[in-house]
């Protein structure tokens, strides 16, 4: 009606999962599984785990976690040979229990794979916040990262307010998104368990 404001409608809000790793933006490996019956999907990707090194706090945000340029991997399975499972970089499988969709979407943007714009992400540890002083950023960051052993944004997330869930939503079902470098995965799943298939071994060239 003529005079009236047109109220808009809540942003899904990303909530970071608890795990102690981060997606590596800077490698395109991100993976998708999903076979038609029994329903399962498995997502894998390789992530970085700060708690396995020492980090620098004068790095930049695109240098910690996010686009380590200098330990790109080759994205082929051919190129990655995996070690123990213990150090900086390793490659993870995600398998969500009784997925009921699955899907991989093309990057948003050159700059960023997903549009966080169309979310609502307070609840995200938002380096926007710290532009006039990025240090501070990074080593809040990495303090609140050892003091939980929890990454304050993993770039895996579940979706509260998610219109794709539907008729789901009612019956436990979840939506979570997992971010890549070109591209990202939304998976509708109940739950979902992690583990790691080893340190990848090498770097940039040769692997070892």
């Amino acid at each position: 009606m003529f005079g009236r404001k047109k109220l808009r409608a809540a942003k899904p809000r990303l909530i970071s999962v608890k795990v102690p790793w981060a997606v590596a933006a800077d490698t395109p490996y991100l993976r998708l599984t999903a076979s038609e019956s029994p329903v399962e999907a498995h997502v894998r990707f390789v992530a970085f785990f700060a708690l396995g090194r020492d980090v620098r706090t004068t790095q930049t945000p695109s240098q910690v976690g996010f686009a380590r340029a200098e330990v790109f991997y080759p994205p082929h399975d051919s190129n990655i040979k995996l070690g123990p499972p213990s150090g900086p970089d390793q490659v993870i499988k995600v398998s969500f229990d009784q997925a009921v969709e699955a899907r991989m979407v093309r990057a948003f943007s050159d700059a960023s794979a997903i549009d966080y714009s169309a979310f609502d992400c307070s609840a995200l540890f938002d380096p926007n916040e710290y532009v006039e002083d990025i240090k501070r950023w990074l080593t809040e960051y990495h303090q609140e990262w050892r003091r939980t052993g929890f990454c304050p944004d993993p770039r895996m997330y579940e979706v509260e307010g998610s219109a794709w869930l539907g008729e789901y939503e009612h019956h436990g079902w979840k939506h979570y998104i997992i971010v890549g470098h070109d591209a990202y995965v939304e998976v509708l799943a109940k739950d979902w368990k992690w583990e790691s298939e080893g340190s990848l071994r090498g770097s940039h060239g040769g692997m070892t």
